[in-house]
């Protein structure tokens, strides 16, 4: 395996096939190509799409929660929506002439406005379920990949500070 050596002291290891390791300095890494003996070779940049088509992949295994997600948040809305709906609605009959029944309306207020508040509780748990378990994935690859390096990829590295880098995402 090789390094490189920048004037700045920027270097880096890019995996190349097998134990072969291309050389490459921050600069390089930003411009898209590194060294591999002689060969350059190009750092493959994710467009956005790119991305989210690959993270969506991910939730394959996580339809079932994205559709409660999905059907809960779409429900809250709704419900969400009908309360001032429903107060409109009164306002307009009450200017009519008719008196809408106070403790119907209530009732229904009531049932909305918790109805509201449960959907939003189970779209938020649901989204945050499925945001960790893709993290896990995430990590469980990440880990996977250094495995593979270590302990030639990783012969300069303080694991703590990789620890530290890899999980930083995570709030406790």
């Amino acid at each position: 395996s090789t390094e490189g050596n920048h004037p700045n002291g920027r270097t880096g290891r890019i995996a190349g096939a097998g134990d072969r390791f291309a050389t490459a300095t921050a600069d390089d890494l930003l411009a898209g190509t590194a060294e591999n003996g002689g060969d350059s070779m190009k750092i493959q940049k994710l467009s956005w799409w790119r991305m989210v088509w690959r993270l969506l992949g991910m939730t394959r295994s996580l339809l079932k929660t994205l559709a409660v997600a999905i059907v809960a948040g779409s429900l809250g809305h709704i419900a969400a929506i009908a309360i001032p709906v429903l107060g409109a609605w009164s306002m307009v009959q009450v200017m009519n002439g008719n008196q809408p029944s106070l403790k119907n309306l209530a009732a229904a207020f009531i049932v909305l406005g918790l109805l509201r508040a449960a959907l939003h509780y189970i779209e938020q748990l649901a989204n945050h379920d499925m945001a960790f378990r893709i993290l896990a994935v995430i990590r469980d690859r990440v880990f996977k990949a250094l495995r593979r390096q270590a302990p030639a990829g990783l012969d300069q590295q303080n694991s703590g500070t990789l620890v530290s880098i890899i999980t930083n995402d995570i709030e406790l």
